[in-house]
């Protein structure tokens, strides 16, 4: 038996040449046969796979609400994280609603992206003035396919529980005030708390196994409006009265990314732009205007 015989008769082989992989090859490897569809299809397998790559991502997805008019359903934008010097900036980047998300034509009402995980979206579907519960979804873009979840069973919780256990306070001040919150989302496989200790941005990461948490990075705004002083500080004249608390309102942490080649990205709008703090060297890069 050659060697070639003898590793494409072992699934583990198979499998661990296939934990590899990208995701994009591995859609196209289903097709080789019915034993790699079974192998690629294995949810231990997807949960491997999705457990050891590269946790990078390319860019967001937007909601794009219409101010003051909440019960107009959002446009999403897609922001790339990378520069694309021979596209124009604006190229392909809007997709209305009547292509994304609708890929279930009998929702009762538009639908509209919650969260993401892993290259999946939790979407909803509500109409606004309808007594009827929200309809909720798993959403694979890239297939295009889509799963409807039971509805939920709603209790109230004093506390949030992870993996069985209940979810450890951030080590924050005894006089912390929740008015300093910014965000709290899991991103890329790990879950941050970014808060707003003035003159920094804390951002707070859970250990692995849910028992505490540490302080990430620290990112002062100072930087901000150094970097980016037109669009910080539009009152030139009475620049001087304006507090570091004012300033901060302007500021909005949109999430922290691991970028292939650039390392951690504190993404953020403020006034006109999208714009990415580099933690590695310090540095500040225009994503959007």
């Amino acid at each position: 038996m050659s060697s070639a015989d003898v590793i494409g008769s072992n699934d583990d082989i198979i499998t661990e040449i296939l934990l590899h992989l990208p995701a994009k090859s591995l859609v196209k490897f289903k097709l080789v046969s019915r034993k790699w569809l079974s192998l690629i299809s294995d949810p231990n397998f997807v949960l491997r796979h999705c457990r050891q790559s590269p946790k990078t991502v390319s860019g967001f997805i937007l909601a794009i609400v219409e101010p003051f008019d909440f019960k107009c359903p959002p446009t999403y934008m897609y922001m790339s994280l990378y520069e694309n010097k021979n596209q124009n900036q604006n190229s392909n980047s809007v997709q209305s609603r009547a292509n994304f998300p609708s890929f279930d034509p009998s929702a009762p009402g538009a639908i509209m992206i919650s969260q993401s995980c892993n290259g999946l979206l939790l979407c909803y579907s509500q109409r606004y003035g309808s007594p009827a519960p929200c309809v909720y979804y798993v959403f694979n873009p890239a297939t295009n396919k889509f799963s409807i979840l039971p509805e939920p069973i709603c209790h109230e919780y004093s506390e949030i529980i992870l993996q069985g256990q209940a979810m450890p306070r951030p080590p924050l001040p005894e006089n912390w005030n929740s008015d300093n919150f910014r965000h709290f989302m899991e991103c890329q496989g790990h879950l941050l708390f970014i808060d707003f200790d003035s003159p920094e941005y804390v951002i707070y990461e859970m250990e692995n196994d849910c028992s505490k948490w540490f302080v990430k990075y620290r990112l002062d705004i100072n930087l901000i409006v150094t970097a980016f002083p037109d669009e910080m500080i539009n009152d030139k004249e009475n620049n001087s009265s304006i507090s570091l608390l004012e300033l901060e309102e302007f500021i909005s942490p949109v999430s922290l990314v691991e970028v292939e080649n650039e390392g951690s990205l504190l993404v953020m709008y403020i006034p006109g732009r999208f714009i990415a703090y580099r933690f590695k060297d310090n540095t500040f890069k225009t994503i959007r205007e």
